[in-house]
């Protein structure tokens, strides 16, 4: 076992006869922690001066004028360019504090953990700046199984068997060493399925009757709890867009990418889940007659199946912050800019690239089946 891994495991068993009953039951639990599973290293602003706007020690770094953050309220015509437009670069890379007016950028602040490698104090470039190496997985399975069987009589007896499983995964959540906002960003994996079936088998004479119905379901997705405790006027939205989103059964906190390619600061929430849903209803019916030397057999069958597709998409909103508009030129023709600092001053500013809220379809497919069959050897 990997160090630092532990797995819980219980199973319980337990059968009974009473008369022309008899009973079975089964039930497992099996709880897993595997810290570590996901090694993987996020970039989060460098330092406690980068979170409250002051980006200075970033032209420290080599060619700082990459790192050197513009005010987008600037920007002007280009003197020497009537086509291009330029701005003007805050003093010593310092956002003033009255400027920082982002809801979402306050939320951000809150929960980002500290960055563990890679620090800016040390001249080195503050990119993926904090390995997550302690990052937990953590799946909890239940499994059960039940069945029932009844001889009613010499000629009746019926039996039900019921059966299934849930699976639970606590995974690829990022802020998990930040204790007031540990699982927010959990994908809560979830698995879950179970079968039932009836028989029910009749003799009279020679003739024997067997009806059997049966149904079965499995479901997987990503539930992503904690980002439903939120909706979008949490964080500064206008109440239409929670309307918005309700209407559509799924409202979170809103996906927000701060940066595109390289050096992209580690991102909040995520989409709405496209979850898969199967759901198979069968019914049979068999008559079998024995007439002298010869065995007569029937049967009729019928089988409805359904498969719905979560819609997924960003009904909650998604946003993405970039460096287009706290860079120095509406182009970047003689100076291309990072990443680092400038999208993150974009949602410190309130200033995004991109917005968008989606509507999904909700498929939903059916299928239907019957067949008639009849048999002589």
């Amino acid at each position: 076992m990997p160090p630092g891994r532990s797995v819980g495991r219980s199973t319980s068993r337990a059968s009974s006869r009473v008369g022309r009953w008899s009973f079975f039951l089964n039930y497992s639990y099996v709880k897993d922690f595997i810290p570590g599973k996901n090694q993987g290293a996020s970039t989060v602003p460098a330092n406690a001066k980068h979170l409250a706007g002051d980006f200075s020690d970033l032209l420290t770094l080599p060619n700082p004028e990459q790192y050197r953050i513009y005010d987008p309220l600037s920007v002007h015509r280009d003197p020497s360019n009537p086509n291009r437009f330029i701005r003007d670069p805050f003093p010593n890379n310092v956002i003033p504090g009255n400027r920082i007016v982002n809801p979402l950028y306050a939320l951000y602040r809150d929960m980002v953990p500290p960055p563990n490698q890679n620090f800016v104090e040390n001249g080195t470039t503050p990119a993926a700046n904090y390995y997550q190496g302690g990052q937990p997985d953590s799946p909890v399975s239940h499994l059960y199984a039940a069945r029932v069987d009844a001889n009613m009589s010499s000629s009746d007896r019926l039996f039900v068997r019921f059966s299934g499983n849930t699976f639970l995964e606590g995974v690829n959540d990022w802020t998990y060493e930040v204790p007031k906002y540990e699982g927010l960003h959990s994908f809560d994996r979830s698995r879950y399925n179970w079968a039932i079936v009836g028989n029910w088998t009749h003799t009279t004479g020679k003739t024997v009757f067997d009806t059997q119905v049966a149904s079965n379901r499995f479901f997987q997705g990503d539930l992503r709890k904690r980002l439903h405790d939120y909706t979008p006027t949490d964080v500064g939205f206008p109440a239409y867009l929670d309307e918005f989103c309700a209407a559509q059964g799924d409202c979170m906190l809103p996906q927000v990418t701060i940066g595109t390619g390289a050096n992209a600061y580690q991102s909040i929430s995520g989409p709405r889940s496209s979850d898969d849903t199967a759901t198979n209803y069968q019914g049979t019916f068999n008559v079998t007659r024995i007439t002298g030397e010869h065995t007569l057999r029937g049967g009729l069958g019928g089988r409805l199946a359904q498969k719905q597709h979560g819609p997924g998409g960003n009904p909650s909103s998604a946003l993405t912050y970039t460096n287009e508009f706290t860079r120095q030129a509406s182009d970047t023709s003689q100076l291309t800019p990072n990443n680092l600092g400038l999208s993150l001053a974009a949602l410190m500013l309130g200033i995004p690239s991109t917005v968008t809220a989606t509507i999904q379809p909700d498929p939903d497919g059916k299928a239907m089946r019957g067949s008639i069959v009849a048999a002589t050897p």
